[in-house]
């Protein structure tokens, strides 16, 4: 089985990102008025930064009610993309299981074949029979992978365990019975692949009327639907699917509103930043006051299936203009209600050329990749209307 290499540009989204050594930080600020307080960094621990073992690989798992929360665990490969267990049912009822990376830049499931031309160096993530009635055929373009693909409808299977928020759980804050999301999912098979990464996908993004088929609508159909990927560190992560009124250690702290879909990029949660400010390393203020980039509002994607920050040009410029290698781009947003004011720090080394690289972008869209979110729990709600974005510190 061939081994996937350290690639030179690697992304799962719709950009070419870079891959290897894992350096993002994020720290956010809230800003009350004309007071501003750090978010405290020290919390007391609990089982519930705990990764749980990975459920088994099994057709036997219970199969989830539909409602209740769950908790999936992901490890990271060598780009810093967090990775999860998928089955597929082939046409004889055999469950194939394969491995995809976890995406909110995408919305669709993808998986390679097994005979694909081009997909040999991601043949370790799995791959399967290119059977069952055929939906139609398209090409899906990502980054740095362009795939040819045949739709077909099918029978998927994601082990997981029901989510709880006891902080004494002594096993990670889960029930000890596998649960499994079983759906039927159009699935986009790669028939070809050209490009220099090789992923399976598991996109996670919202459906646009005008795109593939969106999985999470696909295997949850009735709204409301909710997702939070907690990154404890830079090689272990847990996607915890539940509903938007869900309690206790779900309940997220800021809220922001995502753009309507009405105004284009329907599949992606898009969020407004504004304030772009350079930093020294270091805290911000004071001695290190900052210095203004831009009065303008940015489009922002957070992208799990990105390692890189993708920077319009004003912003990419001014970094590289500074006499320091090593900084802090700070964003702002507003609240879901308005009321508050939430400082992003990203803190950012020009000399990095793997997995936390700073690319120019050719729009006005801001992305931040996974690699940048260590120690925060990024997550969105979708009642079928409305589109939300969470973001709180771990």
């Amino acid at each position: 089985m061939a081994m996937l290499k350290k690639m030179s540009l690697v992304s799962t989204s719709q950009l070419t990102f870079g891959c290897a050594a894992l350096v993002g930080l994020v720290v956010l600020t809230l800003a009350l008025g004309n007071n501003s307080a750090a978010i405290p960094q020290t919390y007391p621990h609990t089982q519930l930064s705990r990764l749980p073992a990975p459920p088994v690989t099994s057709d036997s798992c219970r199969k989830h009610d539909g409602k209740s929360a769950l908790i999936i665990p992901m490890h990271a490969d060598d780009n810093g993309i967090f990775i999860v267990n998928i089955g597929v049912q082939d046409d004889e009822g055999n469950t194939q299981w394969v491995k995809a990376a976890v995406d909110t830049g995408s919305e669709a499931m993808l998986v390679a074949g097994d005979e694909c031309a081009g997909c040999e160096e991601g043949i370790h993530m799995g791959t399967i029979k290119n059977d069952g009635v055929l939906l139609r055929r398209s090409t899906i373009r990502y980054g740095s992978q362009q795939d040819t693909v045949a739709w077909r409808s099918k029978v998927i299977r994601i082990p997981a365990w029901l989510h709880t928020c006891d902080p004494l759980d002594s096993d990670g804050a889960h029930t000890e019975i596998t649960q499994c999301i079983v759906g039927e999912c159009p699935v986009a098979i790669v028939e070809r692949r050209t490009g220099t990464s090789d992923y399976n996908i598991l996109g996670l993004g919202s459906q646009n009327p005008n795109g593939p088929p969106a999985t999470l609508n696909a295997l949850f159909p009735d709204p409301p639907r909710a997702f939070q990927i907690q990154v404890h560190s830079d090689t272990e992560a847990r996607l915890i699917i539940h509903k938007p009124d869900g309690a206790g250690c779900r309940i997220p702290k800021y809220k922001f509103a995502v753009k309507d879909k009405s105004r284009g990029h329907a599949h992606h949660y898009l969020v407004v930043g504004e304030k772009a400010t350079l930093f020294k390393t270091g805290a911000m203020g004071g001695s290190n006051p900052g210095t203004p980039i831009s009065d303008k509002t940015y489009d922002v994607l957070f992208d799990t299936g990105a390692n890189a920050m993708s920077l319009p040009t004003e912003i990419y410029d001014a970094i590289h203009a500074t006499d320091h290698v090593e900084g802090v781009l700070a964003l702002t947003f507003r609240t879901l209600n308005q009321d508050d004011e939430i400082t992003l720090r990203l803190d950012y080394d020009r000399r990095d050329k793997f997995n936390a690289q700073v690319l120019k972008s050719n729009s006005n869209l801001l992305i931040i990749g996974i690699t940048f979110l260590k120690n925060h729990s990024l997550g969105f709600e979708d009642d079928g209307n409305t589109r939300v974005m969470t973001l709180d510190y771990i």
